[in-house]
């Protein structure tokens, strides 16, 4: 897809994994490889943010946060801030299913909305949208005041929701929004891979 940057947020602390979850191995590859794999054919653009060495092997760009310790809304900061598109696709490395036809949808489907997120079961899920580059100076001001809380800024910007269930039928399937986050998550995605065999 033309002009997408698509960002692989990698910051987290694993502390509920115990090591690194990004790292963790999923057939041939690790799970950040699957989600490359998943998103390279549809990103003009694509890098990892985190503050860590580890990911140079993968011989994409890494850039470090800003504002390091904030969570997740640094990395969304740091994205904005050295996309070269408009449309910045932002994810977390711990959905190894999640297939680029989800952001393809919300990115065809942004309008003039400044962020389009995926809705699931009623609850947002803050990292799999398209944030606009241009909405950079909102979320570096919230960061600077500590407010650290993804959806804080929301009510600021333009936001579309899309709910999984108005995904295209091939696409709506649960376990591509599984979060690996746990040792039982990673069981059950071992399980997945394996009944895919």
């Amino acid at each position: 897809m033309q002009n997408l940057t698509v960002a692989i947020l990698a910051g987290g602390k694993s502390s509920r994994m115990g090591r690194n979850k990004a790292l963790l191995p999923l057939e041939s590859k690790t799970i950040i490889e699957h989600l490359i794999t998943n998103f390279q054919p549809i990103a003009s653009e694509l890098f990892i943010v985190a503050n860590t060495s580890e990911y140079d092997f993968l011989g994409l760009p890494v850039y470090n946060d800003r504002y390091p310790a904030q969570g997740p809304l640094a990395g969304i900061e740091t994205a904005l801030r050295v996309a070269t598109n408009e449309k910045v696709f932002i994810t977390a490395c711990d959905l190894p299913l999640l297939p680029a036809g989800i952001p393809g949808h919300l990115a065809v489907n942004t309008g003039d909305f400044d962020v389009t997120v995926l809705a699931f079961k009623g609850k947002i899920e803050p990292l799999i949208g398209i944030y606009r580059k241009s909405i950079y100076p909102v979320v570096d001001q919230h960061l600077a005041l500590k407010k650290n809380k993804i959806i804080e800024f929301y009510p600021q910007v333009k936001v579309k929701v899309i709910n999984f269930e108005d995904l295209p039928a091939n696409l709506q399937k649960e376990e591509y929004l599984l979060n690996v986050n746990t040792p039982a998550d990673y069981e059950k995605l071992l399980k997945i891979f394996i009944s895919k065999e």
